[in-house]
């Protein structure tokens, strides 16, 4: 895979050169990795390289960083020989104690927190925003600069997970909201949230700040908006492609990324009595059909198993649902249905 990323990075890091610090531009800073620290596998080869290949285009114009949780376990790995180190935590912490895994691998320079939490993610089934107070925000965002030390707010703005890339994080399986608001001081619909104004008063303590006029994002009314069904997902023809198989087939046997599956068989003539369907290796979520009639709903974050006690003869299908691929760690994340489906069994 190493070919792909560097053929993208090459792009990339063309395209950034110009907004670097020592070409004048605003970029101070440049990550290499993500909290590489919390994959066990300590791959040298792989950071030296990606290190140089960072090196040769950014050079002294921007300062190379890496980003690792706050503990010796992550800084085993994370940190690489000529960059400089960071840490992430949220609020809620003594935050001198909080560094001190960076100072035993890096005993000078400066402290910094470059994903300082405002918030958190939701996951579906989670109440929204239910990450970080405001006033734990503001409290640990004054200890950390009355010890001098630098933060990034992560995240400031709230965003959005287009499409189907809003991943999920694992074990156990969490698939997450397309929203990604965070609970951020700056709210994914752009307004200025009471936790804005917070962090604002409390910067302020610290250094002056411009009085500049900052509000919301401006809004319009576009009338009442009616969506109405035109198509039926089961009997269209439209960018449905069909394949007929005797065991079922992932997304990824199939060369599809997200999305929806429908899996379809037929109930035996002689099914009868009461049956245990069962699903163990769904992923992610499937509403069950009998006879095009919907039953019931299969997940793999609750439930992968159901009684079912009509339909002989009539087709049993799954819409299998794609919530979402976990984004780290060396699971691989097979969407679908990964096994056999059983009647009792």
């Amino acid at each position: 895979h190493t070919h792909y990323v560097r053929r993208w990075l090459e792009v990339f890091l063309r395209k950034i050169q110009p907004y670097l610090y020592g070409n004048g531009g605003p970029v101070i800073m440049v990550q290499i990795e993500n909290e590489y620290g919390s994959y066990p596998i300590c791959d040298r080869r792989y950071t030296f390289w990606l290190r140089d290949i960072f090196q040769s285009y950014i050079g002294s114009n921007a300062v190379l960083f890496t980003t690792d949780g706050n503990g010796s376990f992550y800084l085993r790995c994370g940190p690489i020989p000529g960059v400089f180190i960071t840490v992430d935590f949220g609020h809620g912490v003594n935050v001198m104690n909080a560094f001190k895994p960076l100072r035993a691998v890096q005993p000078h320079g400066p402290l910094v927190n470059s994903e300082f939490y405002t918030g958190w993610l939701t996951h579906w089934g989670e109440p929204e925003e239910s990450g970080a107070s405001t006033s734990g925000v503001v409290n640990t965002t004054r200890s950390l600069l009355a010890m001098n030390a630098s933060l990034n707010f992560f995240m400031f703005f709230g965003g959005t997970n287009f499409g189907f890339t809003s991943g999920a994080n694992n074990p156990p399986f969490q698939p997450q909201l397309t929203s990604y608001n965070y609970d951020a001081p700056i709210s994914e619909a752009g307004d200025l949230t009471d936790k804005y104004f917070a962090i604002k008063s409390v910067i302020s303590e610290f250094f002056p700040i411009a009085e500049i006029p900052v509000g919301n994002s401006s809004k319009g009314s576009y009338g009442r908006l009616v969506l109405e069904p035109k198509i039926s997902l089961r009997d269209s023809d439209t960018g449905i492609v069909y394949n007929n198989t005797t065991y079922p087939q992932t997304f990824e046997a199939l060369e599809l990324y997200s999305g929806l599956l429908w899996y379809e068989t037929t109930l035996p003539l002689d099914f009868s009595g009461t049956s245990l369907l069962m699903a163990d290796d769904l992923h992610d979520r499937a509403i069950v059909y009998i006879n095009k009639t919907a039953v019931g709903v299969l997940s793999r974050s609750t439930t992968t198993s159901m009684f079912i006690s009509e339909g002989a003869g009539q087709p049993l299908s799954l819409l299998v649902e794609n919530q979402g691929h976990i984004n780290y760690g060396q699971m691989m994340d097979m969407k679908g249905l990964v096994k056999n489906v059983t009647l009792d069994g």
